[in-house]
């Protein structure tokens, strides 16, 4: 156990209301036994498994098997059958291919898919997104694009963004393949250990200070000041234990 226990709640609570029963939820991340003979892998490790407490894991809804291919100036990105579980129909709109002039290079495409997960905190508090280690992966040429903020005074959707290395092969997601990892900060910048995972209802309030950050980065740049002043009106708590 981490030398010092700190705790807090986070509220969780899905942005959407259309096909919840099939999306999975967010937990807190249980790293697996040390199953090695002598019992001196590195999961026995207290510094790795330290290195993991507090973290929250989201694990993927949907199967998705993508094969790119680059013709001549050109590039097509083509899903593969039956494996793929998003309808044929939905997936172009479900994928977002940033464009390639913000790529690092040219068969490392950046791809953008929605990840309709929204969470709160009643206490300043930041959250951090990045890639998931230490856990099944199908298929690990790819790297989730990092991004942390202040989920007391912002609320938004997740995204998982990530960088696929094309060179080493096709994009693999299984049904409950971990996608992402989140780990948690409290006013003073601890990593918050110990998380109450609390699922909670998307109340008015809530769509509300959605509805006030919806397309903002359209608008304009250097949000710093925005996301300041939306932590300062926030008067009430939006943590709503869901009903069950």
């Amino acid at each position: 156990m981490p030398d010092k226990l700190i705790t807090a709640s986070v509220g969780w609570c899905y942005s959407i209301s259309e096909a919840v029963a099939a999306i999975e939820k967010p937990e807190k991340l249980s790293l697996p036994k040390d199953k090695t003979p002598n019992k001196r892998g590195f999961l026995s490790c207290p510094a790795v498994r330290n290195s993991l407490s507090g973290v929250v894991v989201v694990r993927s809804s949907f199967s998705l098997h993508l094969k790119f291919k680059q013709i001549e100036d050109a590039f097509v990105i083509a899903p593969i059958y039956p494996f793929t579980s998003i309808d044929e129909d939905n997936l172009s709109n479900f994928i977002r291919v940033e464009p390639k002039e913000s790529w690092l290079s040219n068969d490392m495409p950046a791809l953008q898919l929605p990840s309709p997960y929204l969470f709160v905190s009643d206490e300043l508090m930041e959250m951090e997104q990045f890639s998931p280690s230490l856990t099944d992966v199908s298929n690990m040429n790819w790297r989730v694009i990092p991004g942390r903020f202040n989920i007391y005074g912002w609320q938004r959707p997740l995204n998982w963004a990530i960088e696929w290395d094309t060179k080493c092969g096709d994009l693999i997601i299984r049904q409950g393949d971990p996608l992402y990892f989140l780990r948690f900060f409290n006013e003073m910048g601890q990593t918050i250990n110990n998380i109450n995972l609390m699922n909670i209802e998307l109340t008015p309030e809530i769509k509300e200070r959605l509805n006030s950050t919806t397309g903002v980065t359209g608008l304009r740049r250097g949000l710093a000041p925005v996301m300041n002043r939306a932590a300062e009106e926030r008067e009430s708590s939006l943590m709503t234990p869901k009903k069950k």
